[in-house]
């Protein structure tokens, strides 16, 4: 799997899984870690605002012990976790980066 993102980077968020999310896009993150847990195949990394809160979709755990989204429920906070594919990197070198390098940077 290759990914955009790697910790330390600021980044743009570029996509909103739903509508009301969409006010997200345009927002300022810094990438912080993997995000781990999730029940879904995406890749998500946990990101801090650069400014204003972002809108959260709550999740819940599920029977296996990874997290499930709870559709209708939202909320606000400067710190939430985003899929890599809904994110762009600022950075010149910005290339896909490989899960394998991605656990050396954060190893």
């Amino acid at each position: 799997m290759t990914l955009r993102c790697k910790p330390g980077d600021l980044a743009v968020i570029v996509h909103a899984d739903f509508p009301q999310m969409a006010m997200d896009i345009g927002k300022i993150v810094r990438v912080v870690a993997p995000a781990l847990g999730y029940a879904d195949l995406r890749f998500f990394w946990e990101c801090v605002s650069q400014s204003s809160p972002l809108i959260h979709m709550w999740c819940e755990e599920g029977p296996d012990g990874r997290f499930v989204e709870c559709p209708g429920q939202f909320g606000f906070d400067m710190c939430t976790d985003i899929p890599d594919a809904s994110l762009r990197p600022i950075r010149p070198d910005a290339e896909p980066e490989s899960v394998e390098r991605i656990a050396e940077l954060t190893a």
